[in-house]
């Protein structure tokens, strides 16, 4: 009956906007979703839910002594799980940063000074939200704030560099006319023309560097992440100068373990600068969207060496998981 059918309504959009805790339910609803997203029937997968029935969604937000409305959304129930696969989709990225898909409201935190949620933007969750459910853009408000927040503390968690991602894949995907232009952004793209995703993985491989030569207070992160991703012709000619010593002591020492860090750095250099201009040509400066895209490139090359060099008994590894923000 219609009573049965608003409840199955409810109880997905329950799952869908906080989803189950537990890792396997978790993976079963985003496996459900993502074929929802792409184009599957909402009655192939949850049978018990009528993907016609009508749902309404009103945001609403504390306004001093009363309520203030964020949005106001109607349409069926098939939609919105459309629409939530979508955002999904677009937020998924490789290695994934967490055994469970976050909520929308967890998201807001990576935009927070110290990720405390009274320094979250009062208007950002409803613009979420109403991106979200209507399938529009995201607001450039939230990748303006992952951005700063990423240059201010040099913390480019997995979960920050999937809402940048997010961000990027949706403009993209939005202004595609024929809306088939796969996502290359997922995973670590050796191949990527993109010069903010390729300077990104360059100061990766020299941040990765320095790492292996010895712990330091303040690292090449610290002092120049703001700059290397928004006037990297300015900073990248600096950096080169600190690879090179860095790569000269990684050369020298007797230890295994820092003589193969030095030689993957070395050879994953070698590539990527292969792929950019000289240092004369590089941009003067990078526009929001591509220090997004700078973000994602470190974080996808990062992840790559610490992932290649656990296996060869790396215990960095353990160093660069256990820093990860979820």
């Amino acid at each position: 009956g219609s009573e049965a059918a608003s409840k199955a309504a409810e109880d997905l959009f329950s799952m869908l906007a906080e989803p189950p805790t537990d890792a396997d339910e978790s993976a079963k609803v985003a496996d459900k979703l993502r074929a929802v997203a792409e184009g599957q029937a909402l009655s192939d997968v949850a049978p018990e839910v009528h993907e016609d029935t009508g749902f309404y969604v009103l945001g609403i937000a504390p306004n001093a002594a009363r309520l203030s409305v964020r949005f106001w959304f109607e349409d069926t129930i098939g939609v919105i799980a459309r629409r939530v696969g979508e955002h999904w989709c677009d937020l998924h990225i490789d290695p994934v940063p967490w055994t469970t898909q976050p909520a929308a409201w967890r998201l807001l935190y990576e935009t927070a000074v110290q990720r405390k949620s009274e320094n979250i933007s009062p208007t950002l969750g409803g613009a979420l939200m109403r991106s979200i459910l209507t399938g529009d853009r995201y607001p450039r408000a939230l990748l303006a704030a992952i951005v700063m927040r990423i240059r201010a503390d040099g913390n480019i968690s997995g979960t920050r560099a999937a809402i940048a991602k997010a961000v990027i894949r949706r403009n993209d995907r939005l202004s595609d006319r024929d809306n088939n232009k796969e996502d290359s952004l997922v995973s670590l793209d050796s191949n990527s023309n993109d010069i903010a995703y390729n300077l990104g993985r360059l100061f990766a491989a020299y941040t990765y560097a320095e790492t292996s030569v010895a712990d330091r207070n303040a690292t090449i992160r610290d002092k120049y992440i703001g700059g290397a991703s928004a006037t990297p012709r300015r900073v990248f000619p600096v950096l080169m100068r600190g690879y090179e010593h860095n790569r000269s002591a990684l050369a020298k020492t007797t230890e295994g373990n820092k003589r193969g860090a030095g030689v993957r750095a070395d050879q994953a250099v070698g590539k990527i600068i292969e792929l950019l201009p000289g240092h004369d040509h590089l941009p003067a400066t990078l526009p929001l969207e591509d220090q997004a895209r700078f973000f994602v490139g470190y974080y996808h090359q990062e992840r790559a060496f610490y992932r290649r060099s656990h296996s060869a008994g790396d215990t960095m590894a353990n160093d660069i998981e256990s820093k990860e923000i979820q």
